[in-house]
């Protein structure tokens, strides 16, 4: 696994990193790999200080002089650079395959000021891998709650929190798509992958120099998830696989809603990935565009309808011309304060794709107003997130058992509900004082598990004979 930080796109374009993370997939196997930034100097750290309190929303970014560190599980690896806080940067990460040499996948442009954890999945996560992180997390909550601030780091806050995100997404993933084999009749074998989970910072420029930083934001961005998919008979993988890639979009704004919003009030901040925005687009009455070989007639005609993004613009007449095959919405969409566009590149063949928000990233984005404690404060209070699979997963399940349209006779739901409600009571006991935690959430993820399968296995025999349309 390679992963270098350049300083600008000309650096990149000349090969020249300022910091570079170089090494073996087993290495790395089950670690956090995080890319963030330090004060310069002393006085870089004082004035970032000097600002941080309870109204701040905003950094003067011309005035401090970022270094950036490549850390993994918490040990600086490389370090060097001196940005100012807003620059623009370039990144490119990649694997190394013995038979193909290395695939890099889309370089990002990082902005100076960020924090971005990054995961590197090989085969799927483990039960032990979650436990680990959840151990550290909840030792680090008990030396905050203890007012124990020695030793505690950013990377044992804003690193975890941010890792917690993105492996939550890959385990999620796993979860979801073992029982979506079984329903498809496929086997799905994942190759290693990787992704992102970052805070977002905004600069405003004043004559090309960054004069205001805020970071309003969080950003799912899965640079390369790819895995191959076989059927157990002669019919067609390209139709799981389409599915496959709508479930990871969705994911990419759920998780984040679910890890770091109170979804019991009505005003939460909403997440936003590539299914959602062409979904919202739909629901206010936008035209959703469909271009694939059929109408290639007709592309010019529609393109000059759309008014999205330049840059997504020009990446849908490339894809255009590679044959992929696009959908998009006409407009710009609003939502929590985030504006901008979805659209999803595939290739017709495969049924695999890309599917992106305005601005490039593979992933959604979630809007929240007070994210500069995360990036560089490290005496603030944390909320530990825990039992990462259970909270996704269990939204999911409960979501489909509530859908009236989902093929389930009156007792079989009635069932599932019961279920439910005796999981998330078991969930509960693991946040007593004193309560076996460890064993609690084992236990809940296993039934969780089962009652995916069980809901599955009901759908699957009830349109089996006959008595779903």
């Amino acid at each position: 696994f390679e992963y270098d930080l350049y300083a600008s796109a000309m650096d990149r374009a000349m090969g020249s990193p300022t910091i570079s993370l170089k090494q073996s997939l087993p290495s790395l196997a089950g670690k956090k790999i995080t890319l963030s930034f330090a004060p310069a100097t002393p006085s870089d750290a004082n004035l970032i200080a000097s600002y941080l309190s309870a109204t701040t929303t905003s950094l003067p970014g011309y005035l401090i002089r970022l270094t950036a560190e490549f850390r993994v599980d918490g040990q600086v690896v490389a370090t060097g650079g001196n940005f100012t806080m807003g620059d623009e940067l370039a990144s490119s990460a990649g694997l190394f395959d013995p038979v193909n040499g290395w695939n890099f996948a889309e370089d990002n442009r990082p902005i100076a000021g960020e924090y971005i954890a990054t995961h590197v999945d090989l085969q799927g996560v483990s039960t032990a891998q979650l436990q680990v992180l959840k151990g550290r997390m909840v030792a680090t909550q008990a030396k905050l709650t203890a007012a124990q601030y020695t030793g505690i780091t950013k990377e044992d806050i804003a690193g975890d929190i941010l890792y917690s995100a993105v492996l939550s997404y890959f385990a999620t993933n796993q979860a979801t798509s073992q029982i979506a084999q079984r329903t498809a009749g496929v086997v799905e074998y994942r190759k290693p992958s990787f992704g992102n989970f970052e805070t977002s910072a905004k600069p405003q420029y004043w004559f090309g120099i960054p004069r205001n930083v805020s970071f309003p934001g969080l950003v799912m961005d899965i640079d390369h998830y790819e895995s191959i998919v076989e059927a157990k008979d002669s019919s067609s993988t390209v139709g799981f696989v389409k599915q496959s890639g709508m479930l990871l979009s969705i994911n990419e704004h759920v998780i984040p809603e679910q890890l770091f919003t109170n979804l019991l009030d009505p005003n939460h901040p909403q997440g936003v990935s590539a299914v959602r925005a062409i979904e919202l687009a739909a629901s206010q009455g936008q035209r959703i565009y469909t271009f694939n070989h059929a109408n290639q007639a007709q592309h010019q005609t529609l393109l000059a309808q759309i008014t999205i993004d330049p840059q997504a613009m020009t990446e849908i007449q490339n894809g255009l011309a590679a044959g992929k095959e696009i959908t998009v919405h006409q407009a710009p969409i609003t939502l929590s304060g985030w504006t901008g566009s979805g659209y999803i590149i595939s290739d017709p063949a495969t049924g695999s794709g890309a599917y992106k928000i305005a601005g490039g990233a593979n992933g959604g984005a979630l809007l929240k107003t007070k994210l500069l404690e995360i990036a560089f404060e490290e005496g603030i209070k944390l909320s530990p997130i825990v039992a990462v699979v259970e909270m996704t997963l269990s939204m999911a399940v409960e979501k489909i058992v509530n859908d009236p349209s989902t093929c389930l006779f009156d007792t079989q739901r009635a069932s599932l509900k019961d279920a439910i409600a005796n999981l998330n009571m078991l969930g509960r006991v693991g946040f007593v004082p004193g309560a076996p935690g460890l064993t609690v959430d084992i236990a809940v993820i296993v039934g969780w598990y089962f009652l995916a399968a069980t809901l599955y296995n009901f759908v699957n025999i009830n349109r089996s004979i006959g008595d779903c349309k």
